[in-house]
C-alpha cells in the first residue's frame, strides 16, 4: 500500500485542512489570502534570486549528483501555498538523495490577480525562452557553488507543472535527462517535433477524477509513438506521492544501466 503523498495539490476547496511536512509552525499553512504576496522562498529555503528557490537535498551513497527543476502546481496569489510544495520537495529531496530548484511561474491575470500558473500546453509563453535561461542560470550557479557539474538533470512537473512539462518534453525545449509529469499531463498538442526524445515518466494519481484521464492520455500517446515512457498509477490523490518520485528516479537509471533503451515499459 503506497504511504499517502507528502504534499498536496496547490488547488484546495475551501475549507479543507492542508496539513504540511512540518508540523508545527504556524506559517506551514494557510488557506486564506493575506493582505500581501510572501516571499517566494520559505524562510529556511536558500533563495538563488527572489523567484528561484534552492532545495538542498542528502549526499547519494553512490556520490551520483543529481538536479531536479520542480515546475509547481498553481499558486493562488497571497498565500504561502509554495511554501508546502518547496517544503515537499525538501523532503522527498532528503528521502532520494537530490538538488532541486523551484523557480516561480508567471503571474496570471492583471496585476497577477489569478496567483501563478504555467502557461497551458497549447499555448507557449513569449516569454519561455526567459524563463528556460533562468533555470540554466540557477543550475550554472549552483555547480560553480559546488565546485562540479551535475551528473543528471530531470523536469518534475506538478498539475499546472506537468502540463508545462509536457510541452517543454515534446518541443525538445530543454537538454535534460528526462521529465517527471505528476497529476496531469498535456498530449493534444499541434506537433511533438523534439529530435531527442528524453524519456517520460507519467505518474497517474489515480484517484482524481480531473488529472487522471489526461494523463493516462499521455501515457498512451507516448507509448503509440515509441517515446521512450513509462505509466505509474497509483491509488493517490491530486497529490505529489513520494512513491511516484521514488519510481520515476529508478526507472530512469535502469534505463540509462540498458543504454539506448526506446519505447515504453
Amino acid at each position: 500500500m503506497p504511504r499517502p503523498p507528502h504534499f498536496v495539490a496547490a488547488v484546495l476547496a475551501a475549507g479543507v485542512a492542508l496539513v504540511s511536512p512540518r508540523a508545527g509552525h504556524a506559517d506551514d499553512f494557510t488557506l486564506a489570502t493575506l493582505p500581501y504576496q510572501p516571499a517566494w522562498c520559505a524562510p529556511e529555503m536558500d533563495a538563488l534570486t527572489h523567484d528561484v528557490c534552492h532545495v538542498t537535498g542528502t549526499p547519494s551513497p553512490d556520490g551520483r549528483r543529481t538536479l531536479v527543476i520542480f515546475l509547481h502546481g498553481v499558486i493562488a496569489k497571497n498565500t504561502m501555498w509554495q511554501w508546502l510544495q518547496e517544503r515537499g520537495v525538501a523532503k522527498a529531496a532528503r528521502e532520494f538523495h537530490f538538488d532541486a530548484i523551484v523557480p516561480q511561474a508567471p503571474k496570471v491575470g492583471p496585476g497577477g490577480a489569478g496567483g501563478f500558473a504555467w502557461p497551458g500546453a497549447a499555448k507557449v509563453s513569449d516569454d519561455e525562452d526567459a524563463m528556460i535561461a533562468t533555470w540554466r542560470a540557477a543550475r550554472r550557479k549552483l555547480e560553480r557553488q559546488n565546485g562540479h557539474a551535475f551528473d543528471e538533470v530531470y523536469v518534475v512537473g506538478f498539475s499546472s507543472g506537468a502540463y508545462f512539462a509536457t510541452s517543454l518534453a515534446l518541443r525538445g525545449k530543454l537538454d535534460v535527462d528526462g521529465y517527471v509529469v505528476l497529476a496531469g499531463g498535456a498530449w493534444r498538442l499541434p506537433a511533438a517535433d523534439a529530435k531527442r526524445h528524453a524519456p517520460v515518466f507519467v505518474g497517474v494519481c489515480g484517484k482524481d477524477e480531473t488529472s487522471a484521464p489526461d494523463a493516462r492520455e499521455l501515457g498512451h500517446f507516448l507509448a503509440a509513438r515509441g517515446w521512450p515512457s513509462t505509466i505509474d498509477e497509483l491509488p493517490v490523490g491530486h497529490g505529489v506521492s513520494d512513491v511516484h518520485v521514488g519510481h520515476a528516479l529508478a526507472w530512469f537509471r535502469r534505463l540509462k544501466e540498458r543504454r539506448g533503451v526506446a519505447g515504453t515499459e
